[in-house]
């Protein structure tokens, strides 16, 4: 979605682009063909390689943690845990 409107299909390839103009960022709606709900891009491990190359890791990581803001502790704790793990991959 941009600016509130469904647009696409789209290419991997055009996320950079549109990351770069400011157009999008981790917190972005995006569906992927084939499946049913829009999620964040920061979701999306393809995309935000794609987009944030060597910081793909770090920005799933503050997309989860801004998450679990809303959860209760056992929740942050999970997600936390959760974003180191995802780094050491």
């Amino acid at each position: 979605m941009l600016k509130g409107k469904s647009v696409g299909p789209l290419r991997a390839e055009q996320f950079p682009r549109l990351a770069e103009e400011g157009l999008i960022t981790h917190r972005s709606l995006v569906r992927q063909q084939g499946t049913g709900d829009a999620r964040p891009l920061y979701r999306h491990p393809d995309l935000v390689r794609a987009v944030f190359g060597r910081k793909a890791p770090l920005v799933s990581l503050k997309g989860r943690l801004e998450d679990a803001r809303t959860r209760p502790l056992v929740g942050v704790a999970a997600s936390l845990l959760v974003g180191m793990l995802a780094t050491f991959r």
